[in-house]
Order: structure tokens, then sequence, then C-alpha cells
């Protein structure tokens, strides 16, 4: 197995120039706060043509900027792509409250050439290194450590 990364960071700004760091670094406004649902802006109608892997950066990037990005990630967000086991993943992360790398959300293009958002079960192993504390969380056999004790004793009741 083998894993190609592409460091580009993007700027927030109105024509989108690529600059050393990204100046966008506060929660987007959202209503409902925790609550809005995640998920992409309106798909583009039968893209013609795919896109270059710096427009599929911006693209990951202002996505994940448009809905709440989760509680104890903040900026600057930066966009990166990885190649492994030929697919390319897309992939916004920010700062951790104390530092490390977070992950905010991971892409891959379709079919069609939209970006659409990767299941956290189909994350390539990669991953495991460049966020050590999300992939610890979503491949723990015991993510709370312990807080939730396993059942004793399960009944199931069939009704009369």
């Amino acid at each position: 197995m083998w894993a190609v990364f592409s460091n580009v960071t993007l700027a927030k700004s109105s024509n989108l120039k690529l600059s050393g760091n990204i100046t966008q670094s506060a929660y987007p406004a959202s209503k409902d706060g925790m609550n809005t649902r995640r998920r992409l802006p309106d798909p583009h109608p039968l893209r013609t043509k795919r896109l270059t892997k710096l427009q599929y950066l911006r693209e990951a990037r202002e996505a994940c900027l448009s809905y709440s990005v989760p509680l104890g990630i903040i900026g600057p967000y930066k966009a990166r792509s990885l190649t492994w086991n030929s697919s390319t993943y897309y992939y916004v992360f920010g700062q951790g409250l104390a530092g490390n790398a977070r992950l905010v959300e991971a892409f891959r293009v379709n079919r069609h050439g939209e970006l659409v958002p990767v299941p956290a079960f189909q994350y390539p192993e990669p991953f495991k290194g460049l966020f050590p504390t999300d992939y610890s969380i979503l491949y723990s056999a015991d993510p709370w450590n312990g807080a939730f004790p396993p059942a004793k004793r399960s009944e199931v009741f069939e009704g009369d």
C-alpha cells in the first residue's frame, strides 16, 4: 500500500487565491448551531468535465465551511488530497483545542465528477497516522473508556 499527499492550503478570500495560511478560523454561523444537518451544497447539474485537483480542494473546503464544524475543531481549516490504493481522497482538517490535527470531513469524487462525503468506515489507512485522535475514537472497541459498561443481560420482548 502506498500514499501520495498533495499539500495545498487555500485562503478564504473573495477570489480564493493560494496563500500560506487560511484566514478563516471561526465557526461558520448557523441558526441551529450543533443541530444543523451536515450536507454538501446543491450538486452541480450534470457536470460535463472533471475539475482540477485545486478546484476539488476549494470545493471541499467551501462545503465544510458551509455547515457546522464538529465541536473542538478550530481553524485555520486546510484542504489536502491523498491518493491511496489508486483512489484520491480530498479531506479538510482543522486544529484541535490541544493543537493536534483534527479531521473535519473526507470526500471522494463520484462518477459524475461531484464530491461526496466518505463514510467513516471507509477512511483510508493513512488517516490513522494523520488524525490519531479521530481514528482512535472511530476504531476503538471502547471509545468511551468504560463510561458505559456493557449490559449484563439482554432480553428480547416479542409482544403478545
